[in-house]
């Protein structure tokens, strides 16, 4: 409910007291200490009070009863109904009720005629006047009408003051002490009057009439009580159109402005507004709150605009009401609020409204700009912020000088209470933009430079089977891996042992399937190479893989320096046979040399992923050809040379024979392998993409299909050197028994213990081999090489032992 804003006195409003007898304000007087009370605990709308509190009694079902003939009544107080749709007015002023009250209670509930009072003018309202269903109450007393049944024609009010009197006299606990004598007696006897009416616009006329008696505390009907006088004859099948205010101001004599502000109500604001309106008078009262000027201006009306003159007409679409009731509503909240607020209260006049409701569109049309322009995180943020501000009327000022000085659009940098909040927003956009773009750029760098990982992979592979790769011979010299050229040149010189040799012959050493370093051709090229060990002639002829361009580059380049440094070399500077360069996507080939891109190392920032990436390709060439970095890039000029004399094997057919066929198929007899029941004396298990082998008792050799697939094999090593895998460890305490000081675990399946007890495995395995198949024995027991021979009556079947 709240306060009451203002409190006359009973005094004044009752006129004049007799001669010598001072005025006394009904306020300060200590007597009628209730009277203030009740007045600040109802302050808000009675009628609405007691139908909140007794709407289940209130819902009375319409009985027209005998006793509401024509005619004077007597009447109890508790059959006066205090809905706000059993009479004609429909609400009542707070202001005047509070003044009602006032008289109510010093001067007593004055119904009777006797004592100069009008009675009341009840009757029993007719459906028209309802607004729902009602239950009927039984009477409390027998033969008599029944609780809140009795509707007025005129009196609500003075009724519903009198109720509501006696609400508060419960409700706030006053002692019936403390009431005047003359109001109590006032209520024992409530006197009314029933008159018949021929129409329900005559009903109506009379409940506009102003008596003498009522001078007081009657007020003339406001615009909200006419359209609940209207609705009443409408739903009473009044034929007369009321929409028109020239019809309505001849009907009841009432002014212009009141009369446009009835037609308005009911043509041009919609209903859901007019309800808001007739809530807003209920509470806050028409007088004092809002005038007929202002409903009669039109500023309530749907297509009425703020902006049809002066500065704001570029904003007149903005500042228009639509039938969606944006702005009338957010218009209304302002009046309200402000009024509320308001220390003095006094109604609101066009100018002022004027103002405020050019604000509330120019409001809405920034708050519109501003949703559509920033991100919904930052607008739902802001937004109950601006909302706040705008009710208080801080922005007014700021909203109504940036429509007088803009024009549409709405440009929010112009807007002093958004244009912080709006650089912000652009400034975090512009970073995150620059974030997303640095984002994009990195994965454009990180794809850029995988492509360049990709084209350099390809370029070094490339080289690596062209040139021998120096980093990965010094790496292989470090891992010990031609331990194996030695023990090749041993297992050759046991071949020779034992053959007579005579004038003119030769030794031919066919390598069909070389090992990764070909390390029978360099121990025959190391024979070559020692003049003192040349008989007999050797020959080697080996079948070199793909992979082995560095091994076949490393023994050209032996043979090579052996020719510089022997006395029939001529001078060193001498044409040699040109070789064709290289195809590369990413390097290039200049000086027979391999150069990286300068432009590629200044791709990308310093300090960044890629750039590092970039310097590290660099770096790797380098370390695997060290004449990368060399010297200008530019190719050097080239004159034509004498080619240096070279020599290629010949393999073509030669007195008809014919060479053997490398590409057969052995198809030889397989065992399955629930039938395989041979003793094992060697295993090897299966390894991807090649067979398992098993060597049993009479040391022959069986290769086995372990998988579930069909297995297709070329030409391949079965066993020999280099041909695994091995783990290097440190055994403590076990250093100094070894000869190095190392110990090697090999991690084949013969369990090789350095390097001296590996020579006694493989000659043992040889030893058996050889026995068996006729080849010669290497033994190195005792540390002595001791030579074997054997017949060679026997062949090695179905494989190759190297």
């Amino acid at each position: 409910m709240g306060k009451r804003v203002s409190s006359g006195s009973a005094g004044g409003r009752a006129g004049k007291k007799p001669k010598g007898q001072q005025k006394a304000d009904v306020a300060d007087d200590p007597k009628f200490a209730h009277v203030r009370k009740i007045c600040d605990w109802l302050f808000g709308g009675p009628d609405r009070y007691l139908m909140q509190k007794y709407k289940k009694q209130a819902r009375v079902k319409i009985e027209y009863s005998v006793d509401m003939t024509a005619g004077a009544k007597y009447l109890r107080l508790w059959q006066l109904s205090f809905r706000s749709d059993f009479g004609l007015p429909g609400m009542s002023d707070p202001f005047d009720m509070c003044t009602l009250i006032e008289l109510v209670l010093t001067q007593g509930f004055r119904t009777d005629a006797n004592a100069g009072a009008e009675k009341l003018n009840v009757t029993v309202p007719s459906k028209a006047w309802l607004e729902g269903p009602y239950k009927e109450l039984p009477p409390l007393v027998e033969g008599i009408l029944s609780p809140f049944s009795i509707g007025f024609i005129k009196g609500w009010r003075r009724g519903l003051a009198a109720l509501i009197i006696c609400e508060g006299v419960k409700s706030l606990g006053i002692e019936l002490s403390e009431l005047t004598d003359s109001f109590k007696a006032s209520l024992r006897v409530v006197h009314g009057a029933v008159s018949a009416y021929s129409t329900p616009k005559e009903a109506v006329w009379a409940s506009r009439g102003i008596t003498m008696s009522s001078t007081q505390t009657r007020r003339p009907p406001n615009a909200m009580n006419f359209i609940r006088q209207l609705e009443v004859l409408q739903k009473s099948g009044e034929s007369q159109e009321w929409h028109s205010s020239t019809s309505i101001a001849r009907a009841f004599h009432i002014g212009d402005k009141e009369a446009k502000a009835v037609a308005y109500l009911q043509t041009r604001i919609g209903k859901a507004m007019v309800e808001k309106l007739r809530a807003g008078v209920r509470k806050r009262g028409m007088r004092q709150w809002l005038s007929h000027d202002v409903i009669a201006a039109e500023m309530f009306n749907e297509g009425w605009s703020s902006g049809k003159t002066g500065a704001l007409i570029p904003w007149q679409a903005e500042l228009t009401n639509l039938s969606d009731n944006a702005l009338v509503e957010c218009f209304l909240d302002r009046l309200e609020g402000d009024w509320d607020r308001a220390s003095t209260k006094k109604s609101w006049m066009y100018r002022d409204a004027w103002s405020i409701h050019a604000a509330s569109g120019g409001f809405l049309a920034i708050i519109q700009q501003l949703r559509e322009s920033v991100p919904q995180k930052d607008y739902q943020e802001a937004l109950p912020n601006l909302w706040n501000q705008f009710k208080l009327g801080i922005l007014d000022g700021d909203i109504l000088t940036f429509l007088e000085g803009a024009v549409p659009p709405v440009s929010l940098d112009q807007v002093p209470f958004v244009r912080n909040m709006i650089t912000a927003v652009e400034q975090r956009k512009l970073r995150e933009a620059q974030q997303t773009e640095r984002e994009i750029q990195d994965k454009i760098n990180s794809a850029t430079v995988e492509q360049i990982r990709h084209q350099f992979n390809k370029d070094m592979a490339t080289l690596r089977c062209r040139v021998p790769n120096q980093a990965q011979i010094a790496k292989d010299a470090a891992l010990d891996k031609k331990k194996g050229i030695p023990a090749h040149s041993e297992i050759i010189s046991s071949y020779l042992r034992g053959i007579e040799c005579q004038d003119g012959d030769i030794v031919i050493f066919v390598d069909c399937l070389p090992n990764r370093y070909c390390e029978f051709g360099q121990a025959i090229l190391a024979r070559h190479l020692d003049e003192s060990n040349r008989r007999p002639p050797l020959y080697y002829l080996g079948f070199l893989r793909e992979e082995q361009r560095d091994t076949a580059a490393m023994i050209e380049d032996k043979v090579y320096k052996y020719w510089d440094s022997s006395d029939m070399a001529p001078g060193k500077q001498r044409p040699s046979e040109s070789i064709a360069e290289p195809t590369l996507e990413l390097l290039s080939w200049v000086n027979s040399a391999p150069r990286f891109p300068d432009s590629l190392l200044t791709k990308f920032g310093e300090g960044t992923g890629p750039h590092s990436e970039i310097h590290a390709m660099k770096k790797e060439l380098l370390q695997e050809f060290p004449q990368a970095g060399g010297g200008d890039n530019r190719p050097t000029s080239t004159r034509p040379q004498t080619v240096r004399a070279s020599g290629r094997p010949d393999y073509s057919i030669d007195g008809g024979g014919r060479p053997l066929d490398t590409s057969r198929v052995i198809q030889a007899a397989h065992t399955a392998a629930s039938a395989f029941g041979v003793e094992r004396k060697w295993y090897c298990p299966a390894a991807r993409g090649k067979p398992a082998v098993v060597i049993d008792s009479n040391f022959a050799i069986h290769l086995g299909n372990e998988t579930d697939q069909e297995m297709s094999l070329t030409a391949m090593e079965i066993c020999g050197f280099n041909t695994g895998t091995f783990e290097q460890k440190i055994i403590a305490g076990l250093g100094e028994a070894e000869l190095d000081g190392v110990c090697f675990r090999f991690s084949s399946d013969l369990c090789l213990v350095s390097y001296e007890r590996k020579l006694y495995a493989i000659a043992d395995f040889l030893h058996h081999c050889m026995t068996v198949h006729g080849v010669a024995e290497i033994d190195f027991s005792n540390h002595q090489l001791i030579q074997k021979t054997y017949p060679l009556d026997r062949t090695v079947s179905g494989a190759v032992l190297t």
